[in-house]
């Protein structure tokens, strides 16, 4: 999103000069009197316009300058840890990570949290286990797991790596209350 440019001082008294009623009491030369009271208020709108062709930026986390800190302040920390080491990530990636967490909506498919685990770093795969044949048994036949259980995701994962202990929380927490995460380390 890109703002008009603002104008100049100048520029911001001729527009006011150009809507003056017409008139002798409203001379629009630049020397007049009525030019010399508009003078300060064609000042103050270049001030407004100039400030709000900067603060265009600051609406969207990634391009945040200013007001990145009150993004981060307001998001408090992050539950999963990312940016506990706030000191060694650069402005980009603090704007990247406050962006992507003030517009999460989380997910409710396997697909959406592989892409959860691969922003933090990681590789991980998800097997939907879907228990409704066992052998010779049917769906509804006894013996098999009740409809709750048959939503069950094995996550598998490299275990060495330090973000598996983020990941392995943002999908405890974010998975939809149907199923039922499981972690296996590699």
């Amino acid at each position: 999103m890109t703002a008009p440019a603002p104008r100049s001082p100048a520029l911001a008294l001729t527009g006011l000069l150009a809507v003056t009623p017409p008139g002798w009491a409203f001379p629009t030369d630049s020397g007049s009197n009525w030019a010399k009271f508009l003078t300060p208020w064609a000042n103050e709108i270049s001030l407004i316009e100039t400030t709000t062709a900067s603060m265009i930026n600051e609406i969207d986390p990634r391009t945040a300058a200013y007001t990145l800190p009150d993004y981060e302040r307001v998001l408090g920390p992050d539950p999963y840890g990312r940016d506990a080491t706030s000191l060694d990530l650069t402005t980009t990636e603090q704007a990247q990570l406050a962006w992507s967490r003030w517009t999460d909506t989380g997910g409710l498919s396997a697909n959406d949290f592989i892409a959860l685990a691969a922003s933090m770093g990681v590789t991980i795969t998800i097997t939907t286990c879907w228990q409704t044949q066992c052998g010779q048994m049917q769906c509804g036949g006894p013996g098999l797991c009740p409809p709750p259980k048959q939503f069950t995701w094995l996550v598998t994962m490299p275990g060495t790596e330090p973000q598996a202990g983020m990941v392995t929380a943002a999908i405890t927490a974010e998975a939809p209350s149907w199923t039922q995460p499981f972690f296996a380390y590699t």
